[in-house]
């Protein structure tokens, strides 16, 4: 009985060591290879602010091309390019990392960002994101 017991143990282990390994190195998603859903900044926020589970269902983890006007440009603790895109509503907007630096940026510009969506707090997140037109 003792042997089954251990036998069930060292499988389980191998199962959850084969798992976590998957984890750390999947492959990375491209924005590149993803179909794009293209929205206004204003419409992104609108729908999750109207309703978030609605909202998840359709763009939640899915890349995003992002059309709208810079209301902040910030610097995160790594060093990267955030910008917060007008939403149309002073309590939030859409928050898109950058993975490249982005130079001449200025507030007020109209600009197209990729990025995948990360869900909703206060704000839209989109990670990963890449400036389509500087």
């Amino acid at each position: 009985m003792k042997k089954i017991i251990a036998l069930i143990g060292i499988v389980a282990l191998i199962a959850i060591g084969w798992a976590a390994w998957y984890a750390f190195n999947k492959p990375h998603r491209s924005l590149d290879e993803s179909q794009m859903i293209r929205v206004q900044a204003d419409s992104l926020f609108l729908a999750f602010q109207q309703d978030e589970t609605t909202a998840n269902a359709a763009y939640l983890d899915k890349a995003l091309e992002v059309s709208g006007m810079i209301a902040e440009i910030k610097t995160n603790q790594q060093g990267q390019t955030v910008l917060v895109l007008d939403s149309g509503d002073p309590m939030g907007g859409i928050v898109c990392t950058l993975t490249r630096p982005a130079e001449g940026l200025v507030k007020s510009q109209q600009v197209i960002v990729r990025g995948f969506c990360s869900g909703y707090l206060s704000d839209v997140v989109l990670r990963d994101g890449i400036l389509v037109n500087p």
